[in-house]
């Protein structure tokens, strides 16, 4: 049954129509989409969350397609601010291979936690032919991709690696730290320690280094814990 607005009397501002309702109804709307599915989302739902009218979504967006892609390019450019503090330091041909490739696993946890409802609806569309999924090419997981594709080519022709398709390298990594981090619970029972997002971050960074340095038969080279 598809979702409709309540009719409202002449002159009666829709509720929760301040200035920053779009950014309320933008945060509710990833937090739903990412734990229900494009559709399983529940306009009525994201709505009441940010405390606003139904109205507002038409108002602010139009259809439940262009909330979703609005809510995606929302988180995005967050992230984006984030990635663009590091990427000087992570494309700087200067430094030592393995401590770009140190700074970019840890970077890749980073993003994670910085955007996990992003992350998660990225997984739930990454398998679907869909325009969502083309949106995200554009938009996320192509800017994603070329902007570690030269380290993980870097690695591979450096012999760091016996993985021989950048992609596939890229997607290991990608696909690891967001089951790490939503695995934090299942840690801390399972070893009776609380496990913080910087601590599985360090751990992250150590098992990959590790992985990648073994397949020269020589340790990863150290660059202090932030």
């Amino acid at each position: 049954m598809s979702e409709v607005t309540t009719p409202r009397g002449r002159g009666r501002p829709p509720k929760g129509s301040g200035a920053n309702s779009r950014q309320r109804l933008l945060e509710a709307a990833l937090e739903d989409f990412a734990s229900f599915g494009f559709d399983g989302a529940s306009l009525r739902r994201i709505a009441r969350k940010a405390g606003c009218d139904m109205a507002m979504i038409a108002h602010h967006f139009g259809t439940k397609e262009e909330f979703w892609s609005a809510a995606v390019e929302y988180a995005f450019a967050r992230l984006s601010e984030v990635v663009d503090r590091f990427r000087a330091a992570l494309l700087d041909p200067a430094a030592p291979l393995e401590q770009r490739l140190r700074r970019a696993v840890g970077q890749i946890f980073e993003e994670v936690v910085a955007e996990p409802a992003l992350t998660r609806i990225v997984a739930d569309e990454m398998g679907r032919n869909s325009a969502r999924h083309a949106l995200l090419m554009k938009t996320v997981i192509r800017p994603w991709v070329e902007l570690y594709r030269p380290l993980w080519e870097a690695a591979i022709a450096a012999g760091m690696t016996r993985v021989s398709d950048p992609l596939i390298l890229h997607f290991t990594i990608f696909g690891a730290a967001p089951m790490l981090l939503t695995s934090r619970l299942t840690l801390s029972e399972l070893s009776g320690t609380p496990w913080e997002p910087a601590q599985i971050r360090d751990e992250f960074c150590e098992a990959a280094l590790q992985q990648l340095a073994m397949k020269q038969g020589r340790p990863p080279a150290a660059e202090p814990r932030g």
